[in-house]
């Protein structure tokens, strides 16, 4: 590997952030935004959530903050559902205040188009890792966070389950909810920018 896969995972970021803030944050039923805010307050852990929004947004369990640029506490995990266009500021911002992890839930960022490469370089600028971009978001049960737009959570055990795909990592977590099965984590790496299932499965093999 080569450019920011070279930086390690940071564990902490991942399984016991003091913060996680959500950028896109909404309140509008049937937003992407909205289902993970939602996920996010129901999972219950002890993480400060940050919900950023221009708009205000009072909800129990979380604070409001209307720019990236601004947020009142280190949230070392950030989950970002905001156009493909605005993630490389964002990202830029995050990274100056702490940010280890972005998960990227935009579609959009392509080699195509440029912004690819633009979210890595200004990543690495930060020693941030990126999970994504287009992707369902994580589910950490044991540390009580669902940072993703999954219609159903995760019960608490010890498999870890990756996917590339977001409706596969779905359909699982609804056929395991069925009989009692739990997860440690899971995770939809969608396309892989930066972390991709080598990083993950050193990172879960370790756990």
């Amino acid at each position: 590997k080569t450019g920011p896969q070279l930086r390690q995972i940071d564990t902490r970021a991942m399984f016991s952030p003091s913060g996680i803030a959500l950028i896109g944050a909404s309140r509008r039923p049937g937003s992407v935004g909205a289902a993970i805010l939602k996920n996010l307050i129901a999972a219950g852990g002890p993480a400060r959530i940050v919900a950023v929004n221009p708009q205000p947004i009072a909800e129990d369990g979380i604070i409001w903050c209307d720019d990236a640029a601004n947020l009142p506490m280190t949230c070392e995990l950030a989950i970002l559902c905001v156009p493909a266009a605005a993630v490389i500021d964002v990202i830029d911002q995050l990274g100056g205040q702490g940010t280890k992890i972005a998960v990227v839930i935009s579609a959009g960022i392509t080699e195509g188009n440029g912004l690819r490469a633009r979210m890595l370089a200004t990543a690495a600028v930060h020693g941030m890792r990126i999970i994504g971009p287009n992707c369902l978001g994580l589910l950490m049960p044991r540390a009580g966070i669902n940072a993703s737009f999954a219609q159903c959570n995760a019960r608490t055990g010890g498999l870890a389950f990756l996917s590339q795909s977001g409706a596969l990592a779905t359909a699982m977590l609804d056929w395991a909810d069925a009989r009692s099965i739990g997860f440690s984590a899971v995770l939809s790496v969608g396309d892989m920018a930066d972390v991709d299932y080598a990083d993950m499965l050193d990172f879960f093999a370790n756990d």
